[in-house]
């Protein structure tokens, strides 16, 4: 559980000290008598977190211009005007995932996006990155460039989506960096395809992301007994019937106005706000039916101490739709893993903290990959 220092002092992203909250010790560690689970008193920043997502408009979030709120900004541009190189994989059940590749020399970062977003999510990291590393991004099924997926959008569909694009591509030496729906997607591929992960994933690095979408496992004692019967209900029913009245009831601009204040902590750029009110306002309701009716039944937790995969998981504390306790039971859960916590950081933080990001992802590579810094691996797939 436990793993190497990482940048403590020194980033870019804040001065030193500033962007870490230390709790207890570094990395987070269970201390003597604590069960590693959420105590009661959580229970009620979780609550608070969850009355939070309802209300967020007003206990959090950037103003939107109020252009964005009614009019969308474009998609996008095309992967030709921002990666070197640019194609698709195809898969047998139901269509072609897009992926770019920029970048010369160094570690493979493959980078997973979450749910609504896309593959230009990550520009920042892929133009900071891709100076002395190959940095591949990927379109999840249904999303960004990807063709629209009228097949199965379960949790282990997407982590075989993730093994099926470094065996297409020829990629080594890699380092998995998964953002919400992307690191979930990333959990599952490392438990999935053991054999893969061993001999090309040198590491992992989840962002503001879970291995498990049942409360009561981050609790503990009475309450968790108290959860756990009507959590079992909620999750049968709350993942396939919200998306279905949201899309219903809400219209596309509102709904990714709404979401795109909930995702935002403290510090945004008015073009990444404009980017991820464009793609939430525009993925498919058919596609946010898929995934969010196939998340009820994820949970990995128990399963991820057999993994040895090294891993880093970051979050930040005023992550309101994966919040903070969801990152530190990941953590605990993890065989081998380094524990960063932001400050005033919110679920999008390759946005909000893009520099502090980038030097994380460097020193975690590093670690894993101390001598790897060859030439660029040549791309299997064709466009």
């Amino acid at each position: 559980m436990t793993g190497p220092l990482l940048c403590v002092g020194g980033c870019r992203g804040f001065a030193a000290g500033d962007g870490i909250i230390l709790r207890r010790s570094w990395p987070y560690v269970a201390e003597p008598g604590e069960s590693g689970v959420m105590p009661f008193k959580s229970v009620l920043r979780a609550l608070g977190a969850l009355a939070g997502f309802a209300h967020g408009w007003r206990l959090q979030g950037p103003h939107l211009p109020h252009g964005i709120r009614r009019r969308p900004h474009p998609e996008p541009p095309s992967p030709e005007t921002w990666a070197d190189e640019y194609g698709t994989v195809e898969r047998p059940d139901g269509g072609r995932l897009a992926w770019t590749a920029t970048g010369t020399g160094g570690p493979v970062f493959l980078m997973v996006h979450g749910v609504t977003l896309g593959g230009h999510l990550w520009r920042r990291q892929v133009a900071d990155l891709s100076r002395d590393c190959l940095v591949v991004t990927v379109d999840q099924r249904g999303h960004g460039v990807s063709d629209p997926w009228d097949g199965p959008h379960g949790i282990s569909h997407l982590g075989a989506d993730i093994a099926a694009v470094i065996e297409s591509l020829g990629l080594e030496d890699v380092v998995v960096v998964g953002h919400s729906l992307g690191g979930i997607a990333t959990a599952q591929f490392l438990v999935d395809h053991p054999e893969l992960r061993d001999e090309r994933v040198a590491g992992a690095v989840f962002l503001s992301s879970t291995a498990t979408a049942r409360l009561a496992s981050a609790l503990a004692g009475p309450v968790a007994a108290l959860v756990r019967p009507v959590e079992t209900v909620g999750l049968a029913v709350i993942p396939r019937m919200v998306p279905a009245v949201v899309e219903a009831a809400v219209a596309p601009a509102r709904r990714g106005a709404l979401v795109t204040r909930l995702a935002y902590g403290a510090g945004v750029r008015e073009d990444d706000l404009r980017y991820t009110h464009a793609q939430v306002s525009g993925v498919r309701g058919d596609t946010l039916r898929r995934v969010f009716g196939s998340l009820g039944s994820f949970h990995l937790l128990d399963r991820l101490a057999d993994v040895p995969t090294p891993a880093l998981v970051m979050c930040g504390d005023r992550d309101l739709i994966t919040p903070r306790f969801l990152s530190r039971r990941l953590h605990a859960a993890l065989a081998d893993s380094t524990y960063v916590e932001v400050r005033g950081g919110g679920h999008m933080l390759m946005h909000e903290t893009p520099e502090y990001v980038v030097d994380n992802l460097r020193c975690f590579a590093e670690s894993v990959l101390p001598d790897v810094w060859r030439t660029r691996p040549a791309i299997a797939a064709a466009g």
